[in-house]
């Protein structure tokens, strides 16, 4: 596949986790550091970070730039990250995705499809939104969905010419962070002395 421009979209405000995930700690890395990390090594680029993101949460030198609207939800960070790239393509990656692996990411950028616009990982059948590869001449798609009130990244995506790829490094590679619960479930996953495996 053409280059692409990697973005980590950062910028949501945990409600429900009651923490601000993306400083949640992992083998001493945040997830935010984490998610950094693995779209540097997938794209050979620093990455840039969409959101509100105070600098001293980001790693070094990692450039941070805005959502294009407030409360536009995850669609504000994808279109300001289109709009930041200018062409090409990007790889989106949403910060609350501890167990992503960078096989998985490589797997995804393999694919060369110039006639579909999205890439997605899937686990289901249903595309993630935060763990893809987007073309950048979308925008003015995404862009109207975002000024219309429309969004729900799953909706818009179902309407663009897409492609599913699954994840190779473990069925929970797409297990999400949202609420207490699923973090409680993570860590048991990597305790050996956990009930869940």
């Amino acid at each position: 596949m053409p280059k692409v421009k990697p973005y980590l979209i950062a910028g949501g405000a945990s409600r429900r986790m009651n923490v601000d995930k993306r400083t949640i700690e992992i083998d001493g890395e945040s997830l935010i550091e984490r998610q950094c990390r693995l779209l540097k090594e997938a794209t050979g680029q620093d990455p840039v970070i969409v959101g509100d993101v105070p600098e001293e949460m980001a790693p070094k030198r990692i450039r941070i730039i805005p959502d294009v609207v407030k409360d536009g939800g995850p669609l504000a960070g994808l279109v300001s990250a289109m709009m930041d790239a200018g062409e090409g393509w990007i790889l989106a990656l949403g910060v609350d995705l501890p167990e992503l692996q960078l096989e998985d990411l490589e797997e995804m950028l393999k694919v060369q499809e110039e006639a579909i616009q999205v890439m997605t990982l899937t686990s289901d059948g249903r595309p993630e939104p935060l763990a893809a590869v987007y073309k950048v001449s979308s925008l003015s798609f995404w862009r109207r969905r975002l000024d219309t009130g429309n969004l729900a990244l799953h909706e818009g995506i179902s309407h663009l010419g897409w492609r599913a790829i699954n994840p190779v490094s473990s069925q929970h590679a797409l297990v999400n962070l949202n609420r207490p619960e699923d973090l409680d479930r993570f860590l048991a996953r990597r305790n050996p002395e956990g009930e869940e495996k």
